[in-house]
C-alpha cells in the first residue's frame, strides 16, 4: 500500500501536471518543449502527458476541477509560481490546511 506522499507524488502529481500540460497545448498553444521548461520536467515526459501514456492515476483526474486546472495553467504561463502552488494545494486531496512540502514543480 502506498503512503499517502507516494500517492502524491506518483498519483496526483502526474495528474495534475498532465492537466496542465494539455491545457498549455490545446488552449495556448505551446510547444512541447516550452511546457517542459514551465513544468520544469523533460520533453519526453510532457510527450507521455499529451499522448496519455502516462501512467494513470486513478481518481485524481476526476476530481480535479476544470476552472482550477486552467487557473493553474495560466499561472504556471504568466510564471506565478506562488499562486499556481497555491492552486495546486486547493486541489490536492492532503488539502491545503496541511503542513506540506511537496511542490508541484
Amino acid at each position: 500500500m502506498m503512503t499517502e506522499y507516494e500517492s502524491i507524488l506518483k498519483g496526483f502529481l502526474p495528474a495534475l501536471r498532465s492537466r496542465v500540460a494539455a491545457e498549455l497545448n490545446v488552449n495556448y498553444g505551446l510547444k512541447q518543449t516550452e511546457i517542459a521548461m514551465l513544468l520544469e520536467v523533460t520533453q519526453a515526459e510532457v510527450s507521455k502527458y499529451l499522448n496519455g501514456t502516462q501512467p494513470k492515476s486513478g481518481s485524481f483526474t476526476m476530481q480535479l476541477d476544470d476552472a482550477e486546472v486552467k487557473k493553474m495553467a495560466k499561472m504556471v504561463l504568466e510564471h506565478n509560481d506562488y499562486e499556481a502552488q497555491r492552486v495546486a494545494c486547493r486541489l490536492c486531496p492532503k488539502g491545503s490546511a496541511s503542513k506540506c512540502s511537496i511542490m508541484v514543480k
